[in-house]
């Protein structure tokens, strides 16, 4: 579940891709792989959703994915972006507002899309 954060759509989507590839109890390697699959299929779509979203959206979400996150207002956080606190509590608010990212129970930010988060996690520039 951790791969799909319990997303309703990609948990039916991981569980489809299971039945397909697995014809027994799967294995943690083989869910993996089904995930990869499914980030391979996405991949394409996801990186459509990042590109229609302003730079700051998407150096905060990328920060996200890569590093804890609890502070947006942090000077960590405006020297990590390269921004200031402003433009990153403004592009924040939108990414909250767009249900990109939430802030979760460990008080962390957390990318609410898996597949966003997977894609963002890769090494590709932004």
């Amino acid at each position: 579940m951790n791969l799909s954060n319990r997303h309703s759509y990609y948990v039916n989507y991981l569980c489809d891709v299971i039945w397909d590839e697995c014809d027994k109890l799967p294995t943690v390697a083989q869910v993996e792989k089904a995930w990869a699959i499914v980030v391979n299929e996405e991949w394409s779509d996801a990186i459509k959703e990042i590109a229609a979203l302003s730079l700051s959206q998407r150096k905060i979400l990328r920060l996200i994915a890569t590093h804890p996150v609890r502070s947006m207002s942090s000077h960590d956080t405006c020297v990590a972006l390269t921004l200031p606190s402003s433009t990153i509590s403004s592009a924040a608010a939108t990414l909250i507002e767009g249900d990109y990212i939430e802030l979760n129970e460990t008080k962390q930010y957390k990318i609410i899309n898996p597949l966003l988060h997977s894609v963002l996690a890769e090494d590709f520039v932004i």
